[in-house]
């Protein structure tokens, strides 16, 4: 519950901040911890929260007229990529299908 509290409030924050600023977002990269010091369930509580703030960040970029890309890259032991610069719904894809891999 909490950690859909705060995409609740990450969604609404980045609307207001997007809506307010002149700026647009044209591509976006995020980075994802697959390190071991994380549990399978924090994996997947980022993972959700990753999918929120690209799909605020997406609804920003329509309601302004412009179309954001989206880019994932994993780290943890190495680097790998998750999502080469895509649009919403290939990213979403990528990003859902990333396994975690726990690297020490």
């Amino acid at each position: 519950m909490a950690l859909n509290l705060a995409v609740g409030l990450v969604t609404v924050s980045l609307w207001a901040l997007g809506i307010s600023q002149l700026c647009t977002i044209n591509n976006i990269c995020f980075a994802i911890d697959e390190s071991g010091s994380i549990s399978d369930t924090q994996f997947t509580a980022e993972t959700y929260v990753v999918l929120g703030v690209a799909r605020a960040l997406d609804m920003i970029s329509k309601a302004r007229g412009t179309q954001t890309k989206y880019a994932a890259i994993d780290f943890g032991a190495t680097e790998s990529t998750v999502s080469s610069l895509t649009d919403l719904a290939s990213f979403e894809q990528n990003v859902s299908h990333n396994p975690h891999r726990k690297d020490p």
